[in-house]
Order: C-alpha cells, then structure tokens, then sequence
C-alpha cells in the first residue's frame, strides 16, 4: 500500500469543495439580496422622513393574521383625511395583544406627494425592517464568511 490517497478519496474532497464554495456562493446571494431589500425600505423611510408632514390618524381596524408559529397578530389599519381626501393605511407591525384600541389616535407621517403612502411616525415603524435587515445580512455575511475562512486556513491533522 502507498501513503497516497487514491483517486476517488482525492474526487471527493474535490466534490466535497465544490460543494461547499457553491453553498458559500448562494448564502452570498442571499445575504447580497437581503442587504438590497433593506436598502429598499431604507429609501422609502428616508423619503417619508425627509418629505412626510404630520397628520393625525384614528385605528379603525386591528386586521387579525397569524404569524410564523401559527399564533394570532393583529395589524393597525390607520384612517387619515389629507386635503379633504380619506385614505387608510396598514400599519408595519403586527403584535399580540393590538398595540392600538380601536378608536386610538397616532401620528403618521404622509407623502404629499402621494397621499396614500403613510407610515407611523415612529423609530420602529421607519427604521425597523431597514435595521433588522441590515443586521441580519451583516451578522449571517460575517459568520458565514468567518467560518469559510477559518475552515479554509485551519491546519489538517498529520497521522
């Protein structure tokens, strides 16, 4: 017997290679993806921040869903009057219990120039899916890419 491993050991160290860069690629991809999406809400919140003027809203409706475990969330669903015009608008967070009573007031901010995009003028509502978005790409790029590369330089035992 020699020292050398045989073909098919030295093939599938290969395939075993290839297949960890091609998942290393698309985890890349959806962490890329996921970067973008954030950078779509992060415009949309820039925009209403800068432009949004504040209009007092009522809760008309809280819109009952489930959520990923199959619990019950409930969504605001806001009623506004803007230049005599009434628009309603869905609020971004979903939580058990309602986070608003029916009837409740909150401030939102409106585009004028497009009066039916709205959102509540708060830190969460804005900023949120742009901050948990980003976060989770950042986190998941650097352990991702950490672990590659710590498996990529880490020194193979000798026996």
């Amino acid at each position: 017997m020699t020292d050398k491993p045989d073909v098919l050991d030295r093939a599938g160290g290969c395939l075993e290679r290839l297949g960890n860069l091609a998942l290393l690629l698309i985890l890349n991809l959806v962490f890329i993806g996921l970067f973008f999406w954030g950078y779509y809400y992060f415009q949309n919140s820039l925009h209403l921040s800068r432009n949004g003027v504040d209009i007092p809203a009522v809760v008309v409706l809280n819109i009952r869903s489930e959520d990923a475990e199959g619990g019950e969330v409930f969504t605001p669903l806001f009623e506004y009057t803007y230049e005599g015009q009434t628009y309603t608008v869905e609020g971004n967070v979903a939580s058990y219990p309602p986070q608003y009573d029916l009837g409740e007031s909150e401030t939102l901010l409106v585009d004028p120039a497009d009066p039916a995009r709205a959102g509540v003028h708060s830190w969460v509502d804005l900023w949120g899916a742009t901050a948990g978005l980003w976060a989770g790409a950042g986190i998941g790029a650097l352990v991702t890419n950490g672990a590659a590369l710590f498996s990529l330089f880490k020194r193979k035992p000798t026996g």
